[in-house]
């Protein structure tokens, strides 16, 4: 990660201090989520989202290619993303998938003591933490919120509710190193008042690793069968595995390109689906085709006359190509199942080697066709538009890789 990702930290705090100082703000299609026609991105989303991300460790591999693509996106003012981001809310709900109701967490938090806390902790979290503090809310409101609240008729409850626990049950608390949001030093603030209390803490865990963490139930099972025999911490220790961080990663603009495409586009989308689909389409005929062909002269012993290698090279053509496509595909999806938000930036790393495969396939299409058509005395004509149709296909499937962003460039 040090050398993939060198800098990182001084760049991402640069850049949530950038849009706290100046948001972004872009033009958009007018909709329900966008009733003016313009959309705008502040630090919260900088900040949120590896947040977000943290909570669990399944997500984990993906957080620093995401902070890198996040920093490098307000870098450079990068429109294309950011355009992207807001299609894609548009496209996928208004509430991001949260289903939160923001006036009904509001209200609890009101009255269960957290705004209080808050407008008293947070000078000193300005003080300490500037850059982080102002991604996630405003001194003056923060200060101002108590008095919103009591005007809203939602003053806090007593603060006898909310003393801190004293109890000789045994207890076993059970927290993720990882976790953002309820993480260990408030754990570890709590235990004195648990005398039979027991604090342990899952590595590589997130949020609720009793959950997460396969071996969790286990371990829990055991506590609950018999609450005063001493713990095996076996499952603590060795219950998960440190992160492999994607570093670096594939970077690339295909999802965004799709995104503000289906967005603002989508008969030119479905044009470019034709061409793509098309073009992988007398690809893989001419694979199959090629393999067929070799096949049946091994069985029927038939010989055919040569022609510099054409069938060879379209036949590598079209093997490259379709391991290069299959490649990025397996490596998408891969990618998906550790977070879709890393799909906006690019791609698990190995889809890079494949990635080369790309230009690779159009060079032996290229030299395909140059042979198919040096030596097309020497073919049968139904051979040799055969070998020039797939040919050409390797190559206009290149073209369009190329033009959405597939090709290691």
């Amino acid at each position: 990660c040090a050398r993939a990702y060198d800098g990182l930290e001084p760049r991402y705090r640069a850049a949530i201090a950038s849009l706290t100082e100046r948001p972004i703000a872009l033009q958009v299609p007018v909709s329900e989520i966008y009733p003016t026609g313009e959309a705008y991105f502040f630090q919260d989303l900088i900040a949120g989202l590896p947040f977000s991300l943290l909570y669990e460790e399944s997500t984990h591999a993906a957080l620093p290619a995401i902070i890198d693509g996040l920093s490098r996106a307000v870098e450079q003012r990068d429109e294309r993303f950011f355009r992207a981001l807001a299609l894609a809310q548009e496209q996928g709900g208004g509430d991001g998938g949260f289903g939160i109701s923001m006036g009904m967490s509001m209200a609890v938090r009101c009255q269960d003591g957290y705004i209080e806390r808050w407008s008293e902790a947070a000078p000193d979290d300005f003080r300490d933490y500037p850059v982080l503090a102002r991604a996630f809310g405003d001194l003056g409101a923060i200060r101002e919120a108590p008095r919103r609240c009591r005007e809203a008729g939602l003053p806090p409850r007593d603060a006898a509710d909310f003393e801190l626990v004293q109890t000789d049950l045994p207890i076993v608390v059970a927290n993720g190193a990882w976790d953002p949001i309820t993480p260990v030093p408030l754990a570890e603030y709590i235990m004195p008042g648990f005398e039979r209390g027991r604090l342990v803490v899952f590595p590589h865990a997130g949020h609720g690793p009793t959950r997460s963490v396969d071996c969790a139930g286990d371990f829990l099972n055991a506590f609950f069968d018999d609450p005063d025999a001493e713990l095996d911490m076996t499952c603590v220790e060795e219950g998960g595995e440190a992160t492999n961080f994607f570093a670096p990663y594939f970077r690339t603009t295909t999802v965004q390109r799709a995104i503000i495409m289906q967005g603002e586009h989508e008969e030119r989308l479905k044009w470019h689906g034709i061409w793509a689909g098309g073009s992988l389409g007398l690809t893989l005929l001419g694979l199959v085709g090629l393999l067929l062909g070799w096949f049946s002269r091994r069985i029927n012993g038939f010989r055919v006359q040569t022609a510099g290698g054409a069938r060879l090279v379209v036949f590598l053509a079209t093997v490259a190509a379709t391991a290069w496509l299959a490649g990025l595909g397996a490596a998408a999806y891969a990618t998906g199942e550790v977070t879709e938000a890393m799909l906006l930036f690019g791609m698990a790393p190995g889809a890079m080697w494949f990635s080369w495969l790309g230009p690779l396939s159009a060079l032996f299409g290229i030299f395909g066709l140059i042979l198919t058509w040096r030596h097309k005395h020497r073919l049968r004509m139904a051979s040799a538009i055969g070998l020039t149709l797939v040919s050409v296909g390797v190559i206009s499937l290149n073209i369009a890789g190329l033009v959405w962003d597939l090709w290691p460039l």
